[in-house]
């Protein structure tokens, strides 16, 4: 998989203005029309678009950088993976009230990402299960005969539909995983300050930020 920002020549920590630049200088540089006669010219012209197209949307740079996702064609990963963290977020936050805790002292993150391990690690077991279960199952195709040996075989097309049902189960089971996978890989992207103060000011002005003694707030 290429590099988008080595497609652009930027770094990875470039700004907006500098990587519309970067597409500019580029594009201009790579368009088949300034490199007549060169075959990989137009490759080369789809490459620098395809790497514009990501980078230059917030959502679809910051779902890069977290995931290295760089379809074209934006999919509904991201609103999966948005679905799952919504979930344990709550999940965690519920779980942190009711223990009598401070969300602003909990350790939120890590919580999700323990919360999604765990049930992933509940996913491998139940799978190892289902994957038994179905050997056992196809260890029974062929024994049930009819004593003419002519007619259909009602137990065959038991056998079928109940082994076609646990290859449903089977591939949800695995794409739940990969889903939280993807999830928790997509949270490396985040941190949660904890240093963070919120206070009311004599004016009424409610600042959010880290209080210091030399300028009194940094706020955010």
């Amino acid at each position: 998989m290429s590099d988008l920002y080595a497609t652009l020549g930027v770094k990875k920590t470039a700004t907006a203005a500098q990587l519309k630049r970067a597409f500019r200088k580029r594009s201009k540089e790579t368009h088949p029309d300034r490199n007549v006669g060169d075959p990989a010219a137009p490759e080369r012209f789809k490459a620098v678009m395809h790497a514009w197209r990501i980078l230059s949307d917030s959502e679809r740079r910051k779902r890069y950088d977290a995931t290295g996702d760089a379809s074209d064609t934006p999919d509904n990963t991201h609103t999966a993976i948005a679905e799952v963290l919504t979930h344990k977020f709550r999940e965690v936050v519920a779980a942190v009230l009711n223990q009598g805790g401070k969300l602003t002292n909990a350790s939120l993150l890590d919580g999700i990402k323990t919360a999604l391990k765990a049930r992933n690690a509940e996913l491998a077991k139940a799978k190892q299960s289902m994957e038994k279960a179905r050997a056992e199952l196809q260890a029974l195709a062929g024994r049930f005969t009819t004593t003419d040996g002519a007619g259909e075989n009602v137990f065959d097309g038991i056998l079928q539909f109940d082994l076609d049902a646990m290859d449903r189960q089977l591939k949800t089971v695995e794409a739940e995983k990969a889903l939280n996978e993807k999830a928790i890989e997509y949270l490396k992207a985040y941190q949660f300050r904890q240093d963070l103060v919120t206070a009311t000011a004599r004016n009424g002005v409610v600042r959010t930020g880290v209080p210091t003694t030399t300028s009194g707030w940094i706020t955010f």
